[in-house]
């Protein structure tokens, strides 16, 4: 068994590239297709910071992007929703929250394909952004352009009481 040990060492000098390729052939098994097909945490771990995020939530979950700004009383609050319609986008506004949520489609077309790379996640998303100081829900404006919403919330003393549906433009 000695004699076997210092072989395997013996060879892995000789081929440096043994090793690495073992681990691909491990990796090659049912899990890692698995998470080429099905988009998580697992997959990005080591490199991206919203992985854990993306772990917190259900499988297949998305999150859009948000930008939150404020400026001249005016907060803007813009979500990329790309590949969303318009339809299946709902804001709201709750006392302190603004609510956005909606539905991105799976595509039907490569449902069952052998994916390469898969990094394109759908279903339900839901965001709530707090605004301090309360919204006045008949001022605020909202409007969905080339997949990004904009919700523009003028800022003051005003609450809204229980729940408002905010329309939403298209332009």
């Amino acid at each position: 068994m000695a004699g076997e040990s210092s072989g395997s060492a013996k060879e892995a000098r000789r081929d440096p590239f043994r090793m690495p390729r073992r681990l691909e052939e491990l990796l090659d098994e049912p899990l890692p297709r698995f998470l080429r097909r099905k988009p998580s945490a697992f997959r990005h771990w080591a490199f991206s910071p919203w992985a854990l995020r993306e772990w917190a939530y259900d499988e297949g979950a998305w999150l859009p992007p948000i930008d939150v700004i404020e400026k001249n009383g005016v907060m803007t609050i813009r979500a990329d929703l790309p590949g969303v319609k318009l339809e299946e986008v709902k804001v709201s506004a709750k006392e302190t929250s603004l609510i956005i949520e909606g539905k991105r489609q799976e595509d039907p077309d490569v449902h069952d394909e052998d994916y390469h790379v898969a990094e394109r996640i759908s279903g339900d998303f839901r965001r709530a952004v707090s605004i301090p100081g309360g919204i006045d829900a008949n001022a605020i404006t909202a409007s969905y352009k080339d997949g990004v919403l904009e919700v523009r919330i003028p800022l003051g003393p005003k609450r809204a009481s229980g729940g408002t549906t905010i329309k939403v433009n298209a332009q």
